[in-house]
C-alpha cells in the first residue's frame, strides 16, 4: 500500500488509499523540522523493540565503539518535543525516517486498523504510541556508517541484555527480562555478533518467543543452557577443524605432536572442560560472573550439595546437573536463588555471543 506524505509544522498527515477509491487521511504528531527529499531512505535501517517501563526521555544515541550508528527512539518521543532532543537535527532526520518506515512495515497494519476502529482520527493528531504501544522503540541505524551490515539483528544480543526485545517477538504482557538494566545517560554501547545470526533459527526463535514469557525459573535456566550448549558444540567443532587444519600443514608430525593435540581433543571432549575453556577464553563481565556464582552457590546449597568449586564453569555445572537430574526436588527456596542467577546467565549469554567471535582463535 502506497502511503503519502505531508510534512507540516506541527504533525504529519499520512494519506492512502481506501475502500471504493477515497482517501483515508490520519494526522500523527510530528514536531520536528524534516527534509524527507534530502534523506534517502536506502541509507537507513530500522527495526521496532520493546521494553516494559520505556519512557519518552529513553532515546539514546547509538553507539558501536567510538563511532556512531544512530538512534533508539521511544515512539512517544517522536510526537513531544519535551525531551532532551526537540530540536535537535541529527534526531529530526532519524525520527521522521522511523515515521516513514512504518508506513513500509507489517505494524503499518496495527496503524490501519486503529484508524478504522476508531471516530475520525483524522481530525485529531494520534501518537504513534497511541496506536502501537508506549512501550516500543525503534532502532534506526545509518547504513554508510556500518560495514556491509544489512541488517539489524547482529545487534540482537547487546540490545536484548538491556530488556529490548525485538517486537515480533516481544509478549505483550508479562516478562521477566523486563528486569534487564538500562544505561543511563545519552549513549547505548551496542556490539555487532556474526555468530548470533549463525545460530539455528529454531533456538534464535526460543530466545525471541519462548525464554521472554517463561515464568518458571527450571524451565528458564533449561532454555538458557541451550545457548550454552550450542556455544561449546560450535567451539568444539572448530577445535576438529583446527586438528585436520594444522595436520595438514605439517610435512612430517612428530608423534609426540599428534599426541598432545590428540590429548587436547579428548580433554575437550568433556562438556565440564569445554565450559571451563569457553569461559577461560572469552570476557565475561565481572559483576555478572560475581553475581553468577554467587547466587548459583546459594541455590545448590538449598539444594543441600557440597559446592565443591567457585569458578563461574564449575558453578554453571553444577547447576545443569542438579537441574536436569533433580528439578522434582528444588525447594521454592532454592527458586528463589535460581531466579537471580538465571537474570545473571541471561547477560552472560548475551555477552557469550559478543565475544566468542573475537575469541575463537584462541581455542
Amino acid at each position: 500500500m502506497t502511503v503519502d506524505f505531508e510534512w507540516l509544522s506541527e504533525c504529519a498527515v499520512l494519506a492512502w488509499g481506501g475502500e471504493r477509491g477515497r482517501i483515508e487521511k490520519l494526522a500523527v504528531p510530528f514536531p520536528h523540522s524534516y527534509a524527507p527529499k534530502t534523506n534517502d531512505p536506502r541509507n537507513y535501517l530500522v527495526a521496532f523493540y520493546r521494553r516494559e517501563g520505556l519512557r519518552e526521555s529513553d532515546i539514546r544515541e547509538i553507539y558501536c565503539g567510538s563511532g556512531r550508528r544512530g538512534f533508539l527512539i521511544p515512539l512517544q518521543a517522536i510526537g513531544s518535543n519535551s525531551h532532551d532532543y526537540a530540536g535537535n537535527q541529527h534526531f529530526a532526520v532519524y525520527a521522521g525516517r522511523v515515521l516513514e518506515s512504518i508506513c513500509d512495515d507489517r505494524e503499518w497494519q496495527s496503524i490501519r486498523s486503529a484508524y478504522l476502529a476508531g471516530a475520525s482520527l483524522e481530525e485529531e493528531p494520534v501518537g504513534l504510541d497511541e496506536l502501537i504501544g508506549s512501550d516500543v522503540a525503534a532502532v534506526c541505524i545509518y547504513k554508510p556508517w556500518m560495514r556491509d551490515v544489512e541488517t539489524i539483528d547482529g545487534y540482537g544480543p547487546s540490545l536484548m541484555r538491556r530488556g529490548l526485545l525485538p517486537l515480533d517477538g516481544a509478549p505483550d504482557g508479562f516478562s521477566w527480562l523486563a528486569s534487564m538494566p538500562f544505561d543511563e545517560g545519552t549513549k547505548l554501547q551496542v556490539r555487532m555478533s556474526p555468530l548470533y545470526m549463525d545460530m539455528p533459527v529454531e533456538l534464535r526463535r526460543i530466545i525471541y518467543f519462548t525464554l521472554p514469557t517463561q515464568q518458571d525459573v527450571v524451565v528458564q535456566f533449561f532454555l538458557l543452557y541451550q545457548i550454552i550448549e550450542w556455544f561449546i558444540k560450535f567451539f568444539f567443532e572448530q577445535v576438529g577443524k583446527d586438528f585436520f587444519l594444522k595436520i595438514q600443514d605439517m610435512p612430517e608430525p612428530s608423534v609426540q605432536q599428534v599426541r598432545d593435540f590428540i590429548k587436547h581433543v579428548q580433554d575437550l571432549s568433556s562438556e565440564k572442560n569445554r565450559l571451563a575453556k569457553l569461559f577461560e577464553i572469552c570476557n565475561v563481565d565481572s559483576r555478572d560472573r560475581a553475581d553468577f556464582t554467587r547466587s548459583a552457590g546459594e541455590f545448590i546449597r538449598d539444594c543441600q550439595e557440597r559446592s565443591e568449586k567457585t569458578d563461574l564453569a564449575s558453578r554453571l555445572y553444577q547447576v545443569r546437573n542438579l537441574v536436569v537430574h533433580n528439578s522434582h526436588g528444588i525447594s521454592q527456596k532454592a527458586r528463589m536463588h535460581l531466579e537471580t542467577a538465571n537474570e545473571c546467565f541471561f547477560r552472560i549469554c548475551m555477552d557469550l555471543c559478543e565475544e566468542i567471535d573475537e575469541h575463537i582463535a584462541e581455542k
